[in-house]
């Protein structure tokens, strides 16, 4: 069974203009992915050394953009300035951090199930809570996180699994009609406790 990986896709949209989006999928084929912002030659390749292992052949990399491509990350090298520890406020989280998060929690609490996430960051008085999901294709949609939890990592991380229990009765086909957190909600709440998914979060 393949193993998680991160990825960078890289689109050429002109002369020294390149659209940078983030995918991270897991071995079922779930893939949260994140558009992560246009820039010129010099700021992807400052992202790229920044992100891939230091052994990476960069310029044989950036020789190969002409066109669409998608390059691979090394997993444990995506997160930089990010660190774990018990307090509560951390160094902001990125939306890479949380589309690796999630890619990790669908292949341990949701069986691998296949599925597609697009992820996005906005304000918190735009969003009007702390996280949506909103259910864009049948195998999957948008996930909107407020930008205020970021620094909050396990504040963060209990939002992620919420959503990604509304992504995945959305996908299963088994949502409930009470504002979506009805018996099926609350099953798989207690089944992901039971599971130890918030044992650390808590």
């Amino acid at each position: 069974m393949a193993k998680q990986e991160n990825l960078a896709h890289i689109y050429r949209r002109g002369e020294d203009e390149f659209r940078l989006t983030f995918i991270s999928k897991s071995s079922g084929g779930a893939a949260f992915v994140s558009e992560l912002r246009d820039c010129s030659g010099w700021e992807l390749r400052d992202y790229l050394k920044d992100h891939m292992h230091p052994a990476t052949d960069f310029d044989a990399i950036l020789r190969s953009i002409g066109e669409q491509t998608e390059v691979s990350l090394v997993r444990g090298t995506v997160i930089r300035g990010h660190y774990e520890n018990d307090t509560l406020v951390q160094s902001p989280a990125t939306v890479e951090d949380m589309c690796q998060w999630m890619s990790e929690y669908q292949e341990k609490y949701f069986e691998g199930r296949k599925i597609t996430v697009v992820v996005a960051t906005v304000t918190k008085r735009d969003l009007h809570g702390g996280g949506c999901f909103g259910a864009t294709m049948s195998d999957g949609g948008q996930i909107t996180f407020s930008e205020e939890l970021l620094p909050f990592g396990k504040c963060l991380k209990i939002v992620l699994l919420h959503e990604l229990i509304h992504a995945n009765l959305h996908v299963t086909g088994k949502r409930d009609p009470d504002k979506d957190h009805g018996e099926s909600f609350k099953a798989e709440v207690k089944r992901l406790m039971n599971e130890g998914a918030y044992d650390s979060l808590l």
